[in-house]
């Protein structure tokens, strides 16, 4: 017999208020000193996804090797691959603070710059 966990209601509105209160200094952070918002959520943003990324290559190496000590653990491992299109979305939302992340991504930047202006092909 199986018993799947149920989260309260209470610990739901408490991780929605944190969820919110995380969004809100975000976006404080943006108007206030975008480039260090941005470098916060990039920071966050790999974070997570290597924590995503590093539940199926847990599963994968247990696989290989037959691991059947790992049996009991592999549910684990399992959701935190389930984690990845939410780092996908995340991904995207991030594609929006190039512009603050990362000189290369001004066109006049690359112009003044002559070893940026090398590597404008690539």
């Amino acid at each position: 017999m199986e018993r799947s966990f149920e989260p309260s209601p209470r610990l739901m509105r408490a991780l929605a208020a944190l969820a919110s209160a995380g969004c809100v200094v975000f976006l404080l952070g943006m108007l206030l000193a975008p480039e260090r918002a941005w470098s916060g959520y990039l920071i966050g943003f790999c974070f997570f996804t290597f924590l995503a990324l590093a539940g199926p290559l847990f599963l994968a190496l247990t696989h290989l090797a037959d691991a059947r000590w790992a049996m009991p653990l592999r549910r684990i491992p399992a959701a935190m691959g389930a984690t990845l299109p939410a780092a996908l979305g995340l991904g995207v939302v991030l594609v929006a603070g190039t512009h603050a992340l990362y000189e290369w991504s001004h066109a006049r930047a690359v112009a003044e710059d002559h070893l940026l202006l090398h590597k404008s092909a690539w």
